[in-house]
């Protein structure tokens, strides 16, 4: 399950994605301003612990993972 919603705060807006199980229960997140969103490619839950984010901005690919510790 993959939850996003938009978030705006006085000088600028984001958007939260959030990959975990559908009770609500573990998981992991991440709040990206909206100049990144544009350029987030995928959001892949790998399990309920570790979520994989990859965004490309012109020819560079950055690999972001996120893990509960």
């Amino acid at each position: 399950m993959i939850y996003r919603r938009w978030t705006s705060g006085q000088k600028s807006t984001c958007k939260f994605f959030w990959v975990g199980k559908p009770n609500g229960t573990g998981g992991e997140g991440i709040l990206l301003k909206e100049k990144w969103v544009e350029h987030l490619v995928n959001v892949n839950q790998v399990n309920d612990r570790i979520v994989v984010i990859k965004v490309v901005i012109g020819s560079l690919k950055v690999y972001i993972h996120l893990t509960a510790g």
